[in-house]
């Protein structure tokens, strides 16, 4: 901070002396004493201010400053300095103010700039940060700390690419910036550069090896990569330096769940929400653990807590309709709105006749690509992908928010014993005709959406040639029910080895249309964990599910069957990423049904 110009006087003389030579103890005495003397000596006070920021007492600094700011209202430093002062206390709103002050009286004021930036920054105002920044740095590019706050304010605003780069700035302008590096590598975990990601957050470790944040972000990112024990270790080792650090609990549960070990997952939720109980994704993934071991009505309590985290992107609709939480519906209207996947549109859609069965009058807003094959359903539902804006509700819910308000266990699961969804039966006999009645016909499908980018479809999905055990086994024809992505995957089948293709298969606007005809048409489905599983199930059509070693939540942990599903049967890794055993199993049992002992 730089001192406002010295006015004459011995006393405030000596103070500016010894406050240039670091002798701050003699500087505040002298200044203090030329205060208590002259009031309105308002360069003495703002002096004195400075000195009690450096001292750090910033009650003290800032009633000075405030003075001095008020007293001296031409001097950008003054005010520039009275919003060090306030920053410090945490006055951010103000801080900015009285930076903004000092810039409308010196634009180009480097120091002003600065603290704009960080105060921007503190208020989350990210644009403006990187815009105080972005002027500072283009007068002085070596400001090594500038580039990294620009790239925290850059991934704020989700620019992971930019922010990768400014990190890249400050790194070879202090290659000793352990922040820096760790920011680098939250971004390019963002981005899905994992291995990149790992490299930077051991570089930050590497210099500063108790730096808890790049400990767990090394840890989330070894978990994303399927190296879960490495990523346990970090996050033991982030909890032995810090036992109250809760992100590390909450995502040792995380890689805990992966491992297939529940009971100790839960344990470390719970500490975690203990420590922290605004953390709202570890409330949603305690859920899911619940949820995988049956315990259904605390799960779905938890699982509630998802609508707060940042994961969940999807809007509710324009109604003022309150939330229903259990009311009697009889002779009301309640909007049921789709807020996820379409597997748990296919899952969960088994709620709404429930809900008319009291006498609700009940309207499914859903993607409009889905509406047609889910107007099988029986029930009286009306479904929309559009509202009327003057429509009127008396209540509304998200899909998934069905299970908890009608306190669902293992025991009540609607429809679970039978389909709730039926195909077009003019589908239906032209799919016959085409698919023919030679062999028998088992539909499959490997992959559930562009997996590279996502860790857990990755786990999910695999290769087509793994059901070459499958192929081998006589009069088996395979049909592919994939669409879009992974079918260029055939190309590269083993020898000998065919899949069956669709052609013009569900080509249209409408999803599943064709699919779903299909699977009434085939004698099995074989599947990865996708959408194509749930409508299988909601059709009652006789399905093998291929399940990773830890199954999402609603497979639950090791049993062979579904509660949500009569006609599907799951078969399960033995070992993570391992197939070959899951598929050897499906070519045994497939064995018996071809050719009966």
């Amino acid at each position: 901070m730089r001192e406002a110009s010295v006015a004459p006087g011995g006393e405030f003389l000596a103070a500016v002396a010894h406050y240039r030579r670091g002798e701050l103890t003699d500087a505040e005495r002298l200044c203090s004493s030329v205060v208590r003397s002259e009031p309105k000596n308002f360069e003495a006070r703002h002096l004195l201010g400075v000195i009690l920021i450096a001292g750090g007492d910033s009650h003290a600094a800032e009633r000075e400053l405030a003075l001095a700011a008020a007293g001296m209202p031409a001097s950008a430093p003054a005010h520039r300095n009275h919003g060090v002062a306030l920053a410090r206390l945490g006055r951010m709103e103000e801080a900015l103010a009285s930076f903004d002050r000092a810039l409308a009286l010196k634009p180009d004021d480097i120091e002003s700039l600065t603290a704009r930036g960080n105060a921007c920054l503190a208020l989350k105002r990210h644009e403006d940060a990187i815009a105080a920044y972005d002027r500072v740095l283009r007068v002085k590019p070596d400001q090594a700390v500038l580039w990294y706050r620009r790239a925290v304010a850059l991934m704020a605003l989700g620019r992971f690419e930019e922010g990768v780069a400014s990190c890249d700035k400050a790194i070879a302008l202090k290659p000793d910036n352990a922040e820096a590096l760790n920011a680098r590598g939250t971004a390019l975990y963002e981005l899905g550069r994992l291995e990149e990601a790992v490299a930077s957050y051991d570089a930050a470790i590497a210099l500063k090896p108790d730096f808890l944040d790049a400990l767990c972000s090394r840890g989330a990112a070894q978990h994303a990569l399927d190296r879960l024990e490495e990523a346990l270790a970090d996050f033991d080792r982030a909890i032995a330096i810090s036992p109250d650090f809760a992100l590390a609990f909450s995502n040792r549960g995380n890689a805990l769940q992966e491992l297939k070990r529940p009971l100790e997952a839960l344990a470390s939720y719970d500490r975690a929400l203990a420590l922290d109980p605004d953390l709202h994704e570890t409330f949603f993934h305690r859920g899911t653990c619940k949820l995988s071991l049956g315990r259904m009505p605390e799960g779905w309590a938890d699982y509630e807590f998802v609508r707060k985290t940042k994961k969940y992107a999807w809007q509710r609709p324009a109604v003022t309709a309150p939330d229903w939480s259990g009311e009697n519906l009889n002779g009301r209207t309640i909007l049921i709105f789709a807020e996820q996947g379409q597997g748990d549109v296919f899952q969960l859609f088994r709620y709404l006749p429930v809900l008319v069965s009291r006498g609700a009058s009940v309207t499914f807003l859903v993607p409009e690509r889905l509406i047609r094959v889910l107007t099988g359903l029986k029930g009286g539902v009306r479904l929309e992908s559009q509202l009327d804006p003057s429509e009127h509700f008396d209540f509304q819910l998200p899909l998934m928010s069905l299970p908890h308000r009608f306190g669902t266990t293992l025991d009540t699961i609607p429809s679970a014993s039978g389909p709730y969804l039926s195909a077009e039966p003019a589908r239906v006999a032209e799919w016959r005709g085409k698919l023919g009645t030679d062999g028998l016909k088992i539909g499959v499908c490997w992959q559930g959406g562009l997996w590279q980018g996502s860790p857990a479809l990755r786990g999910r999905s695999f290769a087509p040639k793994e059901f070459e055990p499958l192929a081998r086994v006589p009069g088996v024809r395979l049909i592919s029910l994939q669409k879009q992505y992974g079918l260029e995957q055939l190309a590269a089948l083993p020898g000998g080895m065919s899949i069956e293709t669709l052609g013009d298969f569900d080509d249209g606007p409408d999803a599943f249309v064709d699919t779903a005809a299909a699977m009434l048409a085939l004698d099995l489905i074989v599947t990865c964990d996708t959408s194509v599983a749930h409508l299988a199930g909601a059709l009652g059509r006789p399905t093998w599910v291929a399940l990773k070693y830890a199954a999402d939540w609603r497979w639950m942990v090791d049993r062979p069957d579904s509660p949500w599903y009569a006609t599907l049967h799951l078969f399960r890794q033995t070992e993570p990423n391992n197939w070959h055993g899951v598929f050897s199993r499906m070519q045994a049992k497939l064995q018996r049904i071809v050719k009966p002992s």
